[in-house]
């Protein structure tokens, strides 16, 4: 698990470097707002942008099976994690963070380096990245926004924030730009490459310079949102993956491939969401942290339980 191991590690480095820059005060008391703001409006809508104007997206999809179980398996823990912090009597703003937190990957951060050394397949974090970011992500984006303001709900107001959401404008611009089949200009393409490639780093140090001074002080709601959050990202999540890969009858090395990327760590989009929100804040931070502790270990468990060495 070297390659794995270093991903773990390179994730923890930057979120150390955040703490740390905190710590010493390198960084201004309102780092954390300033550096999430640029993820939200600039970095993240750049990669979503460059990833779909780049990709033949009028061409069947190679991996349409693994797409489909990534679709479905992640929609299906959403709601169901929705449903049991329902049934918990959780806050709304709990539920929202909650619930992306529980059913939304980390497949770019530490995916590929899992993807590379326990699949020996790269590309396998393609699938549940194009769902994540044609879908997922923008979806429960805009209903932090909504709960965040802490008002009744309005379809108009809804929609409204969906539309003016940047990466849902990202996602319809790249599409269109994929559909048409034109090349993107050289300046745009390398400037949005480039943007796009700094949103990963830029979260986790983000997300390190969150924790000064910034303790998780778990109430007995947190405590439920948190634990069934965990619960459906690490639990849930690869167990639905299963059974939907079997049912259609995908390969014993494709129904494990698709286990794996099931069990990654909750996205740090989901602390980014919470951050600019200002809604469920604690709980996003406590499954981001709590998940990408313990997944690699999931994903151990898994690899042992199908006897699946890398490919």
């Amino acid at each position: 698990m070297d390659q794995a191991a270093q991903g773990v590690s390179v994730i923890a480095l930057l979120m150390v470097c955040g703490f740390v820059l905190q710590r010493t005060r390198a960084l201004p008391a309102n780092s954390v707002a300033a550096l999430t703001a640029v993820v939200y409006w600039a970095t993240t809508p750049a990669l979503l942008f460059h990833q779909l104007a780049t990709a033949n997206v009028r061409e069947p999809c190679p991996a349409r099976s693994s797409l489909l179980v990534a679709a479905a398996s992640g929609t299906a823990t959403a709601l169901l994690c929705a449903l049991a912090m329902g049934i918990a009597r959780c806050g709304r703003e709990d539920i929202v963070l909650g619930t992306m937190a529980g059913s939304v990957t980390n497949a770019v951060h530490i995916g590929l380096p899992i993807a590379i050394y326990v699949l020996g397949r790269g590309e396998a974090v393609a699938p549940i990245v194009i769902f994540q970011l044609a879908f997922l992500t923008p979806l429960f984006f805009t209903l932090a926004e909504w709960v965040g303001q802490a008002r009744p709900f309005s379809l108009t107001s809804f929609v409204h924030t969906l539309v003016t959401n940047p990466m849902v404008i990202a996602m319809v611009a790249g599409v269109a730009v994929g559909l048409s089949g034109i090349a993107l200009p050289g300046l745009i393409e390398k400037s949005t490459n480039m943007l796009g490639q700094a949103a990963p780093p830029l979260v986790l140090i983000a997300f390190g310079a969150s924790l000064v001074g910034n303790r998780l002080h778990i109430e007995a709601r947190d405590a439920r949102a948190i634990t069934i959050s965990v619960l459906a990202k690490l639990v849930l999540h690869p167990l639905l993956a299963y059974a939907i890969a079997v049912l259609i009858g995908l390969s014993h090395a494709q129904v494990f491939q698709v286990c794996v990327m099931a069990a990654l760590p909750s996205a740090q989009n989901a602390f980014i969401a919470a951050q600019r929100s200002r809604s469920g804040l604690d709980v996003a931070r406590a499954v981001v942290a709590l998940t990408s502790v313990a997944s690699l270990g999931v994903v151990l468990v898994i690899a042992w339980l199908m006897h699946a060495p890398a490919s």
